[in-house]
């Protein structure tokens, strides 16, 4: 710093203002500064590289791909180091790279293909031997791959140049970046440890960059000017002789502690709690398949809520586990001899592989049934209740009747788990004519009937079905809506064809629903095996025909939703249940406590089945997974098994919680079979062939083609496109707030002086905006000047008079009063107001939401 011999002396308004001093900084070589930003930028695509190439099995050339890397970084980097319009031609080399794209089209289209199988391969999110996309036998694998991880790569390193040399945006950065790295993370896979620390080492030296990077301040607060001749440079432009020191002592700094770190865990063997590793497996499972209502569905169950109340999804994974956690505490006045079934949600509606609780729209239209049920209270769940009541009449104790009471484990409990035959006498509130909700409690009492064989009695009812007592004028309305609206299925031509390849079957007369569920029951047993790992059913591919005829394996979900498909094909009234079983081991092992047996019913007892409905008695309970009929224990013992050699992945099934331990397995009021993120990414042998063709159709005629897997991509496009802009707008809405906030916080509190002090630079800064610069021109100078040439903006006299207020608060013993800071912020204020009105559209939004210059 030195002295200026040069004096500028003003007076005005009792003040003495002497400007002699300047500051000089001895400059650095340009070049010297941009090697560190170079040597970062290198780091971070080192990193990002490799760490990538880590996390998959990719059999392509990788020192071609290092080669491409470095051609563009070079280029990059020199593009990056000329003046700023110089800069553009970086887009020389998009150009140059989508002209060889072009050229190589092909070749380029088989590699992406190769690419999604690989990584679908790898995070099993297709069944075994199943790809995403369908490439020729011919097809030279290793070149193809090779071409599209260069082209990849090297799209990606000009952008990571310019967001580090020229101008360091983390956020940029970061989101190009860490979603390649996270497709691994998610689903379990670590990259290269050093790899991966040199990539987290980058992001922290650009974040820290980006920080250093704004304007500096003295202990005053007030700016530091640079003067150059007789004008005044904001330190501002000093900031990249800083920020290239500070971002490779960071990269440095950061990657050493991990070094260390890694060293020191390995000496001392340090493993990743069990906790950590829980949580993060549980979040791959809503990642997994790229579905925002999975994600969503694992926040809701993490917070304990309860299980049925809004959206529910089964069969999306390809394997599940269990984690022996209680969900439900049952405690029953006596032992039941058979099996317990407790219903909690219950699929109305099929289509798209999913099923979905009765619409709205069908109640409204059936709005004469369900007000007589509002009016009576006589709903289709107490059916069962009063034609048992009576059976047991004519059939002493059989059913027997017990009183249960069941507490809930979760923290919001809206939904019960209910026997079928269960009393009208409790706290049930019936929902339609499927379940019952509970309102604010834990738990709820009831008295029910349990048959002991739980597969009602087909001929009993028949025998006594003149006098079971729900058989009357509302039963029968209610039968002819079941009818109407239980028997539907979606028109299909793989309903068809299974309706042709199982007519054999009789048709539903009213008196055969054992024969035909003895049908289903063999075709089930025979076309398929139960198992916890059966793999993602395929997109486009009816869960049925692809449980029966392909993949020949499935859990409870997929072997219930085939038994009520084919059920309805022969015209019987059929629904999808899910909830919990009890079995009557779990009783015998219970403890007995004031008189009750305490029976805890883990998460391991979820279930789904089917239900059919019996005119004149109501639903009931059909067992259609192998080796639950009638023989429940071998069942849960190969379930058991079966859940030891599981690995640990928390899938959302019937069978298992969805998240954590208070989770349910049945957690909402649709259940989809199939994921959502897997109806465009995979798909079966006849997978779509993946050639630089145009033609509609692959060429086996049975892919979706290529206008399909162009609507696909532009769906995924569509919705990446908007979840970033949204990230942006959040981004923007928050630094938008958080300035303004902090501008009104700086005009409120302090001493006046200091207020003042905020409000002359706000001022400065949006006369500056307006083109009205300050220069090197004296306080009471520039007065004069904004005065003159912001004479449409703002009332006469009111700039010169903020100014002179803030010199004397500046430089004057006298504190300004409050009435006269007032009268500077009311003035700053209207001229923000003045120049946002000159604005346009576009104008406005950058003037507020970009440079925050009014609230």
């Amino acid at each position: 710093m030195k002295r200026n011999t040069e004096n500028h002396t003003i007076t005005g308004g009792g003040i003495n203002i002497t400007d002699s001093i300047s500051l000089a900084f001895n400059s650095r070589y340009r070049i010297n500064s941009r090697l560190l930003l170079i040597i970062t930028t290198m780091a971070g695509i080192a990193g990002f590289t490799l760490s990538f190439l880590s996390l998959f099995d990719f059999e392509c050339s990788r020192k071609m791909i290092y080669a491409a890397e470095a051609v563009f970084f070079v280029i990059s980097s020199i593009f990056c180091m000329f003046p700023s319009k110089a800069r553009n031609l970086n887009l020389l080399l998009y150009l140059a790279w989508g002209y060889a794209i072009y050229k190589k089209i092909n070749d380029f289209a088989l590699g992406y293909g190769i690419l999604i199988n690989i990584i679908a391969d790898k995070l099993r999110i297709v069944s075994a031997g199943h790809t995403v996309y369908r490439i020729t036998e011919d097809t030279d694998r290793y070149y193809c791959l090779t071409l599209f991880m260069m082209f990849l790569f090297a799209a990606l390193v000009p952008v990571l140049c310019y967001n580090t040399i020229v101008k360091p945006r983390f956020i940029v950065t970061f989101l190009i970046t860490f979603p390649f790295i996270e497709t691994g993370l998610m689903f379990g896979f670590s990259p290269n440890h050093m790899a991966f620390a040199l990539l987290i080492s980058y992001w922290v030296a650009v974040f820290a960059m980006r920080v250093a990077g704004n304007q500096y301040h003295t202990e005053s607060g007030k700016p530091v000017f640079v003067r150059r001749k007789n004008i005044f440079v904001s330190s501002g432009n000093l900031r990249n002789n800083v920020i290239e020191d500070i971002g490779i002592i960071t990269l440095l700094s950061v990657f050493a502690i991990f070094l260390v770190s890694s060293a020191v865990t390995t000496v001392i063997n340090v493993e990743r709690p069990e906790k950590v590793t829980t949580t993060r497996t549980e979040i791959k499972t809503a990642i997994s398949d790229l579905s925002i209502e999975k994600i969503a569905n694992n926040i809701q169950n993490g917070t304990e809520r309860n299980p049925v109340t809004e959206r529910s999804q089964l069969g999306n994974f390809s394997k599940v586990t269990f984690t022996d956690h209680t969900d439900l505490t049952m405690m029953i006045s006596d032992k039941v001899d058979g099996i317990i079934y407790l219903k909690g949600f219950t699929g109305a509606e099929y289509r798209n592989n999913a099923w979905y609780s009765l619409s709205d729209k069908k109640v409204s239209e059936n709005k004469h049934l369900f007000d007589t049920m509002s009016r009576t209270g006589e709903y289709p769940q107490y059916f069962n209740f009063r034609n048992d009541s009576y059976l047991s009449t004519v059939y002493p104790g059989e059913p027997a009747k017990r009183h249960g009471i069941i507490t809930s484990g979760f923290r919001i409990n809206k939904y019960a788990f209910t026997p079928y035959s269960v009393s009208p006498d409790n706290q049930l509130l019936p929902e339609k004519d499927g379940f019952f909700r509970i309102e604010n409690t834990k738990s709820y009492s009831f008295d029910a009937y349990f048959p002991e064989d739980m597969f009602v009695n087909t001929k009993r009812i028949s025998k006594n079905a003149e006098q079971l007592p729900a058989a009357g004028d509302l039963e029968k309305e209610y039968r002819d809506y079941v009818y109407a609206n239980y028997t539907p299925l979606p028109e299909s031509d793989t309903m068809n064809e299974l309706a042709s390849e199982y007519s054999y079957i009789p048709a539903y007369n009213g008196t055969n629903i054992e024969e035909i569920s003895s049908h289903i029951k063999k075709i089930l047993s025979d076309s398929a095996e139960y198992t916890l790992e059966p793999g993602i059913t395929p997109p486009d591919t009816e869960l049925t025909w692809y449980l029966l005829k392909e993949s020949h394996k499935g859990y409870c979900s997929h072997f219930a939703t085939a038994a009520v498909v084919l059920a309805r094909l022969k015209g019987i009234p059929a629904r999808y249940a899910e909830g919990y079983i009890v079995i009557p081991s779990d009783i015998e092992k219970a403890d007995k406590v004031d008189s009750f047996y305490k029976v805890d019913i883990h998460d391991s007892r979820a279930h789904a089945w089917a239900e059919f409905y019996i005119d004149g008695y109501g639903w009931v309970p059909f067992e259609f997974t192998p080796g639950y009929d009638r023989g429940i224990i071998s069942a849960d013992e190969k379930r058991s098994k079966e859940a030891q050699v599981t690995e640990a992945v928390t899938e959302i099934v019937t069978e298992t919680p969805q998240t954590e331990a208070e989770a349910a397995p049945v957690t909402e009021i649709v259940t989809e079979l199939v994921p959502a993120a897997a109806e465009t990414e995979a798909v079966t042998d006849t997978a779509p062939e993946v050639t630089g063709s145009s033609d509609n159709t692959d060429g086996d005629g049975n892919g979706p083609g290529f206008l399909k897997k162009a609507a696909d991509a532009v769906i995924k496009i569509v919705i990446s496109a908007a979840s970033l802009f949204l990230l942006v707008a959040a981004v923007i809405l928050f630094r938008h707030i958080s300035v303004t906030n902090s501008r009104a916080r700086g005009f409120r509190t302090g001493s006046n002086s200091r207020r003042m002090a905020n409000v002359y630079r706000y001022t400065v800064e949006l006369l500056e905006h307006y083109g009205i610069g300050k220069g090197s021109m004296m306080p009471l100078e520039f007065a004069e000047y904004a005065e003159e040439q912001a004479a449409d903006l703002i009332e006469k006299g009111s700039l010169d008079d903020l100014i002179r207020l803030a010199l004397k608060s500046g430089f004057s013993k006298d504190e300004i009063t409050d009435e006269e800071l007032a009268r500077s912020v009311k003035t700053a204020n209207a001229l923000a107001e003045s120049i946002y009105s000159t604005k346009s559209k576009k104008e406005c939004f950058i003037f507020r939401f970009i440079l925050n210059l009014k609230k």
